[in-house]
């Protein structure tokens, strides 16, 4: 089973990266990681983004692959899903981002691969 997580930022992949890690344990899911590129300055923040989840899958023994693509967030998301054979589609909300809202609708009803979001904060268990 593969997984794919697209994130917004470190701030983010931070706060989800061990939950969603613990799902794909769970599931013994491989997670392909996908940050999108907006503009020259998003790469240091793309690669920070995607290495908590790497960190995470290291500690957890789940296999991560991190994927960063430059073109619009929907399509990246719909295009790595196909490309990576994607069972589902994890995607985050941001706390006051109604882009988030429309973004997460877009995708949810582009793509025929099941897809979920995770609200912008998580209690710790």
């Amino acid at each position: 089973m593969k997984l794919l997580v697209a994130t917004a930022g470190p701030i983010s992949a931070k706060e989800k990266a061990n939950y969603i890690v613990r799902i794909a344990k769970r599931l013994e899911a491989e997670l392909i990681t996908l940050h999108v590129l907006r503009n020259g300055n998003d790469l240091k923040r793309g690669v920070e983004a995607l290495s908590f989840f790497s960190k995470a899958g290291l500690k957890a023994q789940v296999k991560v692959k991190r994927v960063l693509k430059k073109t619009d967030v929907t399509t990246a998301i719909i295009q790595t899903a196909k490309e990576e054979k994607a069972d589902l589609i994890i995607m985050g909300a941001d706390k006051g981002k109604a882009v988030s809202e429309w973004l997460s609708a877009d995708v949810m009803r582009k793509t025929k691969i099941p897809a979920f979001v995770i609200p912008h904060r998580l209690k710790k268990a």
